[in-house]
């Protein structure tokens, strides 16, 4: 499990995976962080089987020997909350976690 930095007011929000294009697609943007516990909402085979696609991400380290031992696992991320921020973006999920609040809900394109 990933953790945030032990920083002075800084809180974790959630955990979860670290998500992004395929490795043999181009075109996609950052990685990201999805929650381990994501939400889904309405999903139509043939309306949506052309949308971009997100997987997750894999540790590639088979030519480094300091790093074999994490070779194919998934990368685990964490999104924290620093001191003064306020607004935060979390992909693959509806609602919010206890004590945030919904200000905008959109598809992530």
């Amino acid at each position: 499990m990933k953790t945030c930095p032990t920083l002075t007011g800084t809180t974790q929000v959630y955990t979860g995976q670290a998500a992004g294009e395929h490795y043999t697609h181009a075109g996609s943007g950052e990685n990201i962080c999805f929650p381990s516990d994501p939400e889904y909402d309405q999903y139509n085979d043939v309306a949506d089987s052309l949308r971009s696609l997100m997987y997750g991400d894999e540790y590639e380290t088979q030519s480094n020997p300091a790093f074999s031992n994490l070779h194919q696992n998934d990368v685990l991320c964490a999104v924290c909350l620093a001191k003064g921020e306020t607004t935060l973006m979390i992909p693959g999920r509806t609602t919010c976690y206890r004590g945030w609040s919904k200000e905008y809900q959109r598809y992530l394109m």
